[in-house]
């Protein structure tokens, strides 16, 4: 069966982050609190 997920998770949850491209610019797997999930925006300078 072909996979047909354009970002290829394996693990619930998966955060992947994009640019306004459309290239992936970061990924993580598991659980993020508020807290990294605002500090890791900030680094890509999404917020």
């Amino acid at each position: 069966m072909k996979n047909s997920k354009p970002y290829k998770e394996l693990f619930v949850p998966t955060q992947v982050f994009g640019d306004a491209s459309g290239q992936e610019v970061f990924r993580e797997t598991g659980v993020f609190t508020l807290y990294e999930l605002a500090k890791q925006l900030k680094q890509l300078k999404l917020i």
